[in-house]
C-alpha cells in the first residue's frame, strides 16, 4: 500500500488592523469544565425580557434554575452589513435579529444567581 501526496490549494487571509480589533478569543468556564472559542465580534446582546424560569432545584450540590429570555443585539459591528460577508455567512443576519429567544442555566451562589459560565470548580 503506497501513500500518495495530495496538494490542496487554499487561500490564506491576513487581517487588517480593523479586522484584528474585531477578532476575539474567549475562555468560558462551565459547571463541568471550560472551553475556549475565537472568532469575530459581531455585537453585544442585551436581555429584552425574562420569559419564564424553572422552579429552583438541586443538581450536583448546586441550586439551579433554567431561564428562558429574549435578547437583542446592540453595538452591531459595521462589517456585519457588508454584502460579501453576508453572502459568505448567510446565517449571520439571523444571529443579529431582534428579540431572539435564548435559554440559560443559572446557579445560586453566596452572592446571588450567576450564569453557569461564571462558575469555577
Amino acid at each position: 500500500m503506497s501513500k500518495e501526496m495530495i496538494t490542496v490549494s487554499t487561500i490564506t487571509y491576513s487581517l487588517t488592523d480593523k479586522g484584528k480589533q474585531s477578532f476575539k478569543q474567549v475562555t468560558q468556564r462551565r459547571l463541568f469544565g471550560k472551553w475556549t472559542a475565537e472568532g469575530f465580534y459581531a455585537a453585544t446582546y442585551k436581555v429584552d425580557e425574562i420569559i419564564n424560569f424553572s422552579e429552583p432545584s438541586q443538581s450536583n450540590g448546586y441550586t439551579i434554575s433554567n431561564v428562558n429570555f429574549s435578547v437583542t443585539p446592540h453595538k452591531v459591528a459595521d462589517w456585519t452589513k457588508n454584502q460579501a460577508i453576508i453572502d459568505a455567512f448567510p446565517d449571520l443576519p439571523k444571529k443579529l435579529e431582534e428579540n431572539q429567544r435564548r435559554s440559560a442555566t443559572l446557579i445560586l451562589m453566596n452572592n446571588g444567581w450567576v450564569h453557569e459560565t461564571e462558575i469555577e470548580k
